[in-house]
């Protein structure tokens, strides 16, 4: 795992106790891969913000992959 996440600049999470999270340049694993020109995406919740997002867009657009991508919360 440390030689992948070197070969593809993985960065560590950094884990809190509160209930927000942010990503930055998101990327997911397998997509990655499979396609030539993905594209990274940012994500935000914050604890004093409302809880529920829509997600909405077209067809094969990335939105299973952006969920994926924040599936923890």
């Amino acid at each position: 795992m440390a030689a992948t996440a070197a070969d593809h600049n993985y960065v560590k999470p950094i884990l809190k106790e509160d209930r927000e999270m942010q990503i930055r340049d998101g990327r997911h694993p397998l997509q990655e891969l499979c396609v030539p020109d993905f594209v990274p995406n940012n994500f935000e919740a914050l604890e004093t913000e409302k809880r529920m997002k829509i997600l909405t867009g077209p067809n094969a657009c990335g939105k299973s992959v952006y969920l994926k991508q924040v599936a923890k919360f």
